[in-house]
């Protein structure tokens, strides 16, 4: 519902004459190469994933590369598109998901092979996160499809009259009609198997009304593949926009019925096998209907069918999951302002912190121990990076965006903490414009986050990327109010029903400890934000005068209207405690729209439309 984007901190070496460089604008900022999520073979000498390059004008494009694990340049083997590889148990095939003749398709690139990868399947309503089974005799993977249909002739002419048909317009009877920037165009994710010497065509796994993995509230991709079973994230709920009671189900590929393995009426996602097959490691929350609980690390024993709580006394929420043996896990979580990478025993042990000065995405383990993951900061833009159990240290092995960061005078950031009138610590960032002189006096530009329950942390990111600001000459400050993750549950907890409140006070206190220092131009203040940052500076402009410009993006104005306009219902009766005639004080007291009549700062007011943009 509300966007979180998160943005971060980091320093970089720069070896190009600061002379010879250029300011980063929005259109050199799409010269940023993105590295996907790598795939490491199981032997742990190669390393495959995606590349995808942006474009002002052109499509975004995205190929598929392999490089050596440890060091070497990458080499493309695809040339028409290609994502999401995956390893077979043997590793002597690489699977991923590519396009034939206009249509997705399933293909395989055999290791040392020497032309075009080989199509194995087309698949009409589409193919996402394929994976081999521990056999290596099927791939199962994800697509969308009516749900009322069971074959591939019956999504053929579903998609055919849809087609054809004259009327576009849209009806519903319920919700979830719309997911964010999504239609429900009244197809449902199921998951597929099909063998790999193509003898049988692709049969849906988990047939029926309900997405099967869950597509709503959900992390990683929702499913694993355990033995000759599939384990996955589904909300069997009648009303999507109400619930967040997902749980797990198992379904063997090929026979029987799923069977239920959680009974949490919260969420529980994200599973995660061990290489056995014997546990599966997940997330789950407490809190029915709460969207932002503490993602706490759950171990399920699939012999004794017994469930731990491995992090249940850990304040932080897991993200990223990978095995490392059936002993040991590897996690990602917010921290602090990163996404910080941590390993612990399954059963027992304290929690370690692996690489916490960069934020981490999509870590994969090797047979050694070693850890291939994503990294980015403030000040660099992503790479591949390897993380060695011997000496503890990361090192890139990638250089995709070396030259950008060469020819572009970039920002450099500093960690900041403020104090609240209540005594509240507030972290955050603070980006200095590149040729940052102390004896001058720049603008301030205050940068308030969404979600509630988000973050600014250490990453570089494609929209609201603070070196865009900071390279017209703005100082950017980047506060982590009250209702921010990464900071324990308790102060993610205290933004609900509270969202004018304490979170107004943090980020009032972060912007004066940043005035205060003597490089800061007075009187030239301003502020911006998106959904909830745009809600925040909505309430700014009803309760202060002293910023000179506002700039609100997507921002909540209204919030009785906002209750019967967004989609995902249990947000607002969460952080509201009800529907507004349940609770018309609290709506009213909290709603921007309240305070119109003191409205004085010049704002600018940017919203989409209602495609899908």
């Amino acid at each position: 519902m509300f966007a979180r984007w998160m943005l971060a901190l980091g320093l970089v070496t720069l070896s190009t004459p600061a002379l010879a460089k250029r300011p980063i604008t929005p259109a050199a900022s799409l010269e940023v190469r993105w590295p996907g999520a790598p795939a490491l073979s199981p032997d742990g000498k190669w390393v495959a994933f995606e590349i995808t390059d942006k474009h002002p004008t052109e499509a975004t494009k995205s190929e598929l590369y392999l490089m050596p694990a440890n060091d070497g340049a990458p080499r493309a083997i695809t040339r028409s598109g290609g994502h999401s590889p995956t390893w077979s148990p043997d590793g002597r095939r690489l699977a991923f998901v590519g396009t034939s003749n206009g249509e997705p398709a399933l293909m395989v690139f055999e290791l040392g092979q020497v032309g075009e990868p080989t199509v194995l399947y087309t698949f009409g309503p589409g193919i996402g996160s394929p994976r081999f089974t521990s056999d290596g005799r099927f791939i199962v993977f994800v697509a969308s499809v009516p749900p009322e249909c069971r074959d591939e002739k019956c999504y053929a002419a579903t998609a055919k009259k849809k087609a054809d048909d004259p009327v576009k317009a849209r009806a519903y009877d319920d919700l979830l009609y719309r997911h964010w920037s999504g239609w429900d165009e009244g197809t449902r994710d199921h998951l597929f198997v099909v063998p790999v010497d193509k003898s049988a065509r692709p049969k849906d796994v988990t047939p029926g009304p309900h997405a099967a993995p869950t597509d709503i509230l959900n992390a990683g991709d929702g499913w694993t593949v355990a033995g000759d079973a599939v384990i996955y994230a589904q909300n069997q709920d009648k009303d999507r926009a109400l619930s967040t009671n997902n749980d797990l189900y198992e379904k063997r590929l090929f026979t029987g019925r799923p069977t239920k393995l959680t009974d949490n009426p919260a969420w529980d996602a994200n599973p995660v096998a061990s290489p056995s097959g014997r546990y599966v490691a997940y997330t789950a929350f407490a809190r029915p209907g709460f969207e932002a609980d503490r993602a706490v690390l759950h171990v399920y024993d699939r012999e004794t069918k017994k469930i731990v709580a491995r992090t249940k006394d850990w304040d932080r929420s897991v993200s990223d999951i990978v095995w490392a043996g059936d002993d040991t896990l590897f996690v990602t979580a917010y921290h602090r302002g990163f996404r910080a990478l941590f390993r612990l025993g399954r059963a027992e042990g304290p929690i370690e912190p692996i690489v916490t000065d960069r934020s981490v995405k999509s870590p994969a383990v090797g047979p050694s121990g070693e850890v291939l993951y994503v990294a980015t900061t403030f000040e660099a833009p992503p790479e591949l990076w390897r993380w060695d159990p011997k000496t503890k240290k990361s090192t890139p092995i990638t250089s995709l965006n070396r030259a950008f960061v060469e020819q572009h005078r970039l920002a450099t950031a500093s960690e900041l903490t403020a104090k609240a009138n209540d005594g509240t610590q507030v972290h955050g960032f603070l980006l200095k414009p590149p040729g940052f002189d102390p004896k001058r006096r720049y603008p301030l530009f205050i940068l308030i986050h969404g979600g509630p329950q988000g973050a600014w942390v250490s990453q570089w990111h494609p929209r609201w990327n603070p070196q865009l600001f900071a390279a017209k000459g703005y100082l950017v400050a980047m506060p982590n109010p009250r209702g921010s993750v990464g900071y324990g549950q308790g102060y993610t907890d205290a933004v609900t029903k509270n969202w004018g409140g304490g979170p107004f006070e943090d980020v009032m206190a972060f912007t004066d400890a940043v005035e205060r220092e003597p490089f800061v131009k007075k009187n030239a203040t301003c502020a911006g934000g998106a959904s909830y940052g745009g809600y925040m500076v909505n309430w700014i402009a009803g309760h202060t005068d002293r910023f000179k410009c506002l700039i609100s993006h997507a921002g909540v104005y209204d919030l009785p209207s906002f209750y019967g306009a967004t989609e995902e219902l249990w947000f607002p009766l969460w952080e509201f405690r009800g529907a507004p005639w349940e609770q018309p004080e609290l709506y009213e007291k909290l709603s921007p729209s309240q305070y119109a009549e003191k409205f004085k700062t010049p704002t600018l007011v940017v919203h989409g439309g209602g495609g899908d943009d």
